[in-house]
């Protein structure tokens, strides 16, 4: 029992810090043009030319889907 309180406190002093610097790097996120969503982790690698379809029909395709200008997002880089 007494070992619990010290266990109790260090999680909840993890999960505030965790919370807080989420909101902390939220600050200073650009706002990036649009695209599809992507997964957690692997981003839009599902969203990328599949084989034997030509990439410049693909990004065509999604030109017209997202505009002249979009972004997508692979394994944590933003193209």
């Amino acid at each position: 029992m007494v070992l619990l309180v010290p266990i109790a406190v260090f999680l909840l002093a993890i999960t505030v810090l965790h919370v807080l610097t989420k909101l902390w790097l939220n600050r200073y996120v650009r706002a990036l043009p649009p695209g599809p969503r992507g997964l957690p982790i692997l981003g839009n690698v599902s969203d990328m030319p599949k084989p034997g379809v030509l990439e410049c029909h693909h990004w065509f395709e999604h030109k017209k889907k997202y505009g002249p200008i979009s972004s997508v997002t692979v394994m944590g880089q933003t193209i």
